[in-house]
């Protein structure tokens, strides 16, 4: 449970497309240094629910209730109120580093963009940048790389960096290790957790995969069908409670990584 005023305040929110509802009455808290996953199979709602709290729906999503991050109102807020939250208050680390990393400039110089925009002078950036890739336990010189010359797992970490680089209160990973191999996946979540554990930052982990929320977060949040079936402590939460739903990702889980979930059944 949270304490004081959450970070991230979620309150009925509904999204819906041309009269059909989607995303239907999601309410739940987020408090500063809490690890949540918000997991459930594909078409649960979970990528729709993630671009509401960060203000990136499509302009046809017709979108009710009310997210406040940092004490902002997201639901309905012009681009001018949402630009100052992302960086300093929420970053997003996307499933695709593709789709934050720039093929044509190093690694080094976009990470250290952000801190430039905030003042930073540029060698002070550049070293930042290069201490942040350090953290994210990349190898020596890979900021003087192009993000098609690191692997997967890498390129996944580069992004991470990047998010981390203006300092955000919350972090949203969007099924950050979906695309990587078991190995890229486990140095991905360790140091996802290390970096917000370390920092004091909130996590919002969105994933299908009840093991890697298991290993990197406290508290669970399961969404089917648009519908949040239940929040609180992952083992708690999946050792009792009875909706197929959850039963089903259980045992998905468990088939393929089970000594993560013993105790959960």
């Amino acid at each position: 449970m949270t304490v004081g005023i959450p970070l991230l305040q979620v309150r009925d929110l509904t999204v819906g497309f041309g009269g059909r509802p989607v995303v239907a009455g999601v309410s739940f808290d987020l408090g500063a240094g809490e690890r949540v996953a918000l997991v459930g199979a594909s078409g649960s709602g979970k990528t729709l629910t993630t671009l509401a709290l960060l203000g990136l729906l499509p302009a046809d999503a017709v979108v009710t209730g009310s997210v406040r991050v940092g004490g902002t109102e997201v639901v309905g807020a012009a681009e001018r109120e949402l630009r100052p939250l992302r960086g300093p208050v929420t970053a997003l680390v996307p499933q695709d580093p593709g789709t934050s990393l720039n093929p044509q400039v190093r690694v080094g110089r976009q990470v250290a963009a952000p801190l430039r925009r905030a003042g930073v002078r540029r060698s002070a950036a550049a070293a930042r940048a290069a201490e942040l890739l350090a953290e994210m336990r990349l190898p020596a010189g890979s900021g003087r790389r192009f993000s098609v010359q690191l692997s997967g797992g890498q390129r996944q970490r580069a992004a991470l960096a990047l998010a981390l680089a203006a300092g955000p209160r919350l972090l949203v990973a969007d099924e950050p290790t979906s695309a990587l191999d078991a190995t890229a996946q486990h140095g991905v979540l360790a140091v996802l957790g290390r970096a917000t554990r370390e920092r004091g930052a909130g996590l919002l982990l969105v994933t299908h995969d009840l093991a890697a929320a298991a290993t990197t977060c406290d508290r669970v949040l399961v969404l089917a069908e648009g519908h949040l079936l239940a929040d609180g402590p992952l083992r708690e939460v999946l050792a009792g409670h009875a909706h197929p739903a959850v039963r089903a990702l259980v045992e998905a889980t468990a088939a393929l990584s089970p000594p993560v979930l013993v105790g959960a059944r």
